[in-house]
């Protein structure tokens, strides 16, 4: 099976020698073609060796830009050939982490980096890779992402990986609420619309933090923008397109404090 050329780039050297120890030693898929630790030298290596992957740390201290810089860059000197994982330690904090949620191909680890998230991470990247057709897909995705960081506008649409690996974009606007079916999650649309998300419904909980959405029942994610009613008391909402889903106990304390806010 052919190896993923990777290239390691953190402006750490002993958090960058820990991460391809980490690769090494846990993900034999990855064949390591250059270990860099600025975004300069990461921009050369990319050009040298056209990696299939790019571990990229996000900030780079002693230099002005980030790891977004970087992509930015390489995007208007053509279409990006690679994956991307990025590593962050302010993946929380600065929402680095649920941005690139968002879009299920790119992915973003806190550190310090846990070597069962990082292998994770890579049989996703390596997975990914393996489809045909994706690549125009990905770069939408990249795209759009680097939209986001600029405009700060996280009410742009979202990437699902739908039946048949196919990649698919939702307006949130447009999603009514989430309903867990087994592995897989239905998403309620507004006209009579549905789409099937081929994860379970805890994978998009990220949508808690970037969009009017909250997790209401194990089995429901809400968006607050289609509620029609709201019964504190009885424990149930009324969607716009009439749908009476039920909500758990916290479920309803978290939509009274949110309801407040609004």
């Amino acid at each position: 099976m052919k190896k993923l050329r990777t290239i390691v780039a953190d402006d750490s050297e002993p958090q960058l020698k820990t991460l391809c120890h980490e690769l090494e030693e846990f993900c034999p898929q990855v064949q390591i073609v250059a270990k860099t630790l600025t975004l300069s030298a990461t921009y050369e290596a990319i050009k040298t060796f056209e990696p299939d992957l790019l571990v990229l740390d996000v900030e780079f201290h002693a230099e002005s830009g980030t790891a977004f810089n970087l992509i930015e860059r390489l995007q208007i000197e053509g279409d990006i050939q690679f994956l991307l994982i990025f590593v962050s330690g302010h993946a929380r904090e600065k929402n680095y982490a649920t941005l690139a949620a968002d879009y299920s191909a790119l992915q973003c680890l806190q550190k310090p980096v846990s070597p069962q998230k990082l292998q994770k991470a890579v049989e996703l990247a390596e997975a990914w890779f393996g489809y045909q057709g994706n690549q125009e897909v990905y770069n939408q995705q990249i795209k759009s992402m680097m939209d986001l960081l600029r405009t700060k506008d996280f009410r742009k649409p979202f990437f699902i990986k739908s039946i048949r690996n196919q990649w698919i974009s939702l307006d949130p606007e447009e999603v009514l609420y989430l309903e867990s079916d087994g592995k897989q999650t239905i998403f309620f649309l507004t006209q009579d619309r549905k789409a099937i998300g081929m994860e379970s419904i805890g994978d998009y909980e990220y949508l808690t933090e970037n969009y009017s959405f909250v997790r209401i029942h194990q089995s429901y994610i809400v968006n607050l923008d289609n509620v029609s009613l709201f019964h504190s008391q009885e424990r149930y909402l009324k969607m716009k397109n009439g749908k009476i889903i039920n909500t758990s106990r916290s479920g309803a304390s978290l939509l009274r404090v949110r309801f407040s806010q609004r």
